[in-house]
């Protein structure tokens, strides 16, 4: 089963007994992620710029491209790191926006039996949650403790 959850649902769930994966790009990753989360990338870096170039040529082309990617790329995760979690865990999964890699990641840990809760608008909705909240904090003044 996978569930899409908005983020403040998303956030509120994610803690013990759960793991929170970060689908995007290893790239995507290191500029700026959930915290606590871990990067099992469905494209890497190249796989991610070929699969979007040639999506602007070819839509079809470019899934059927990223799938084969992707489960390749799924594979290695579920023989890594996710060969040592257990069905009780709950997954929480998200990409830049909440669509394709994700979802394609999240079906298929669906299918083998993991609760997996995906973020409803990616990395974007949370991106803009922490904006918001920047927007309404209410602050005197900002201690920088390293800059």
């Amino acid at each position: 089963m996978m569930e899409e959850l908005n983020i403040q649902n998303f956030l509120d769930n994610v803690g013990q007994n759960s793991i929170l994966i970060d689908a995007r790009s290893p790239a995507e990753f290191k500029q700026s992620h959930i915290k606590n989360a871990i990067n099992l990338y469905v494209l890497d870096n190249d796989e991610r710029a070929r699969v979007g170039s040639i999506y602007k040529k070819s839509p079809f082309d470019a899934k059927m491209l990223g799938a084969s990617l992707i489960s390749a790329n799924v594979s290695k995760h579920l023989q890594g790191y996710l060969s040592n979690i257990t069905p009780k865990t709950k997954i929480f999964i998200y990409c830049s926006r909440g669509g394709q890699r994700s979802g394609s990641f999240g079906v298929i840990l669906s299918a083998i039996g993991f609760r997996v809760y995906k973020l409803k608008g990616g990395y974007k909705a949370y991106r803009n949650y922490i904006l918001n909240y920047l927007d309404t904090f209410s602050y005197d003044k900002f201690i920088v403790l390293d800059g």
